[in-house]
């Protein structure tokens, strides 16, 4: 009875580690399993047909067009003292693929006016350069949640402008007006949100002057 729950408590600490039975990726992208197995059997199912795939195979495998696919996996459990070496797969895995890439350039980020300690960012914007690309070149509608800032002692959000809700393919200068302040000399970082609703942060490359 003891040897069950161990083996049990083994295979939900395996489960956990794990972590992941469900990926959001754009067209033309991967996903990524770790420590896997050259006996691990992956069936992906979608629209577009069946593709049976063997071990880290499923890692080099391009998702080349938006839908969703179902990956059956079949995994070859050994009971023995290496098994902690091995992590269990879920016996299904989701991947979503959309069909909009997005990919914002933290390089070229700019503010109107330089955020200052303790002054209102108000009436100041920020902008930032944006590349777009979809599967079927047709334009995308923005996320017009505002975005936070983070850091020690910041309020800041900033709100993408009207003008900037509805893009075509390409290249784009986003600009954002910004709110609210910060109360110290730290560094920011903005979370901005893709049409895809990921997030991705930009960092600050100085801290926030007097």
């Amino acid at each position: 009875m003891k040897k069950n729950i161990l083996v049990l408590i083994i295979i939900l600490i395996h489960l956990f580690s794990f972590g992941q039975s469900k990926f959001d990726i754009s067209y033309n992208e991967t996903i990524t399993l770790k420590k896997l197995e050259k006996t691990t059997i992956f069936t992906i199912s979608s629209d577009y047909g069946i593709v049976n795939l063997t071990g880290d195979a499923i890692n080099q495998y391009k998702f080349k067009k938006p839908g969703i696919y179902l990956i059956q996996v079949i995994q070859k459990i050994e009971n023995s003292g290496e098994e902690c070496n091995h992590p269990i797969l879920p016996s299904q895995i989701t991947v979503n693929v959309s069909r909009i890439k997005m990919k914002f350039d933290s390089s070229k980020l700019k503010f109107s006016e330089l955020i200052k300690k303790n002054t209102e960012t108000s009436g100041s914007t920020l902008s930032i350069p944006v590349v777009i690309e979809t599967f079927d070149n047709k334009s995308v509608m923005m996320n017009v949640m505002p975005i936070n800032s983070s850091g020690i002692g910041t309020s800041i959000t900033a709100t993408l402008k009207n003008e900037f809700q509805n893009l075509s393919t390409g290249k784009h200068i986003l600009v954002y007006d910004l709110k609210g302040i910060t109360n110290q000399n730290s560094f920011l970082m903005f979370d901005f949100i893709d049409a895809n609703g990921k997030i991705q942060s930009v960092s600050l490359k100085s801290p926030i002057e007097n």
